[in-house]
């Protein structure tokens, strides 16, 4: 038997396969109505009418203190009120004279210590302080983290004295920042689409099917090796092709991946022959391929599923340069432009060439 009667009867029987197939599982687990589209990540227009929200307002740092009264008496506190902003932690020293012997009151030994700490919005309040009742006079030295400047308050005891002094208020206003000017928009680029003749190394992904079918695609490699001569043969080479392909929609995927998938151009220098070259056993015995990747029965890819597929084929002297798959195998389809021996319609392809034009990778649907 010659090859091309070893063709038909092959694809003859690919084809009564395929009826099997279509007949064991769903149509709708074999149809890929719409080709996968290709966008390029890097053309995507950037979006421009929201502006980006403002810098929040500054808030200068401030602090102040004074005595809520000059005099004190010996069994109450001495009230220090406080008026912050902004003005990180509060610091106090303070020191006396005593009635009595020693005569010195040491009270923090010279020593600051934190008496309050400022948050970034304005805030007031009030520092207690009871003193031995032998003290009749206290100095107090304050400063704050981040506002400038050394506050020196004195009080004296006194049980006939009174100076009240109002809280302290009214810290600076914040600082409002400048207003973002509104942007000039920037040009939209024209997206760069492909819907056939996908790159290898891109990954393209189905539109969701009524029924819920979407899937994703990518060819990994594609390459060519010479065969030695057979006398009284025509030259041929040994074509090779792995793809990824993953279940990312809601039913399974039905393929048969021998009678789905062919080299359709060889290229032999500035030579380009177009047919259809469909993968072999005997072809995966030459590539020397592991038939656990190499299948000669359908496959089937349940949702959130990924598998890889490595194919060969004998064909024309060359490289491969062009990979097609049949997407809908569940008809043969009568268009006069697609090749007739191919079982399935909706046939898309992908080209011997990395990407070259954009970067970055499509995101999945």
């Amino acid at each position: 038997m010659n090859y091309p009667q070893l063709l038909r009867v092959m694809l003859a029987g690919l084809l009564l396969l395929l009826a099997i197939l279509a007949c064991a599982t769903g149509q709708e687990n074999l149809q890929i109505e719409n080709a996968p589209q290709y966008v390029c990540p890097s053309a995507t227009p950037r979006p421009t009418h929201t502006l980006p929200p403002a810098d929040p307002p500054t808030y200068p740092a401030y602090f102040q203190a004074n005595l809520a009264s000059t005099y004190y008496q010996s069994i109450g506190p001495i009230t220090l009120q406080l008026a912050m902003q902004n003005a990180g932690a509060i610091y106090a020293s303070y020191r006396g004279a005593r009635l009595n012997p020693p005569y010195v009151w040491e009270g923090t030994n010279g020593q600051f210590i934190t008496i309050a700490t400022s948050s970034t919005l304005p805030s007031t309040g009030d520092w207690y302080l009871f003193v031995p009742s032998d003290v009749y006079r206290v100095d107090f030295t304050l400063y704050s983290q981040q506002a400038p400047g050394l506050h020196l308050l004195t009080a004296y005891q006194s049980s006939t004295f009174s100076t009240a002094q109002p809280p302290l208020c009214c810290p600076p206003s914040p600082i409002e920042p400048t207003l973002r000017p509104t942007n000039t928009p920037y040009p939209t680029p024209t997206p760069y689409v492909r819907t056939n003749d996908y790159f290898v190394g891109d990954i393209v992904y189905t539109d969701e099917s009524p029924s819920g079918l979407q899937l994703g695609f990518r060819m990994l490699n594609i390459r060519s090796e010479p065969l030695p001569p057979v006398p009284g043969s025509d030259p041929q080479a040994l074509h090779i092709w792995t793809i990824e392909i993953s279940n990312i929609g809601d039913i399974p995927y039905t393929l048969f991946p021998p009678a789905q998938m062919y080299v359709s151009v060889v290229q032999d220098g500035a030579t380009e022959t177009s047919g259809v070259w469909g993968p072999s056993l005997a072809a995966a015995q030459a590539a020397d391929l592991d038939f656990n990747y190499m299948t000669w029965d359908f496959q089937e890819i349940l949702p959130g599923q990924e598998i890889t597929l490595t194919l060969a084929a004998f064909g024309p002297p060359g490289t491969a340069y062009k990979v097609s798959y049949a997407l809908d195998g569940s008809q043969r389809g009568d268009d006069p432009l697609a090749p007739t021996i191919v079982p399935g319609t909706n046939i898309v392809s992908w080209i011997n060439a990395v990407n070259t034009i954009c970067q970055g990778e499509i995101e999945q649907p």
